[in-house]
């Protein structure tokens, strides 16, 4: 059951810190849609990254 917790919350994780960063780089920047989105899980990444 540890095991399956950490999966979730790692996961959980990397979907709140992909989210806020998209939503940040799409309202602080002039980036585009597709820009920002490859930012932001790059960023997801590397919060989650072992």
């Amino acid at each position: 059951m540890g095991r399956l917790f950490r999966f979730t919350l790692a996961g959980g994780i990397g979907f709140a810190a992909d989210a806020a960063a998209l939503w940040l780089l799409l309202a602080a920047t002039p980036l585009g849609a597709l820009s920002a989105r490859v930012l932001s899980i790059g960023f997801a990444l590397c919060v989650t990254w072992q």
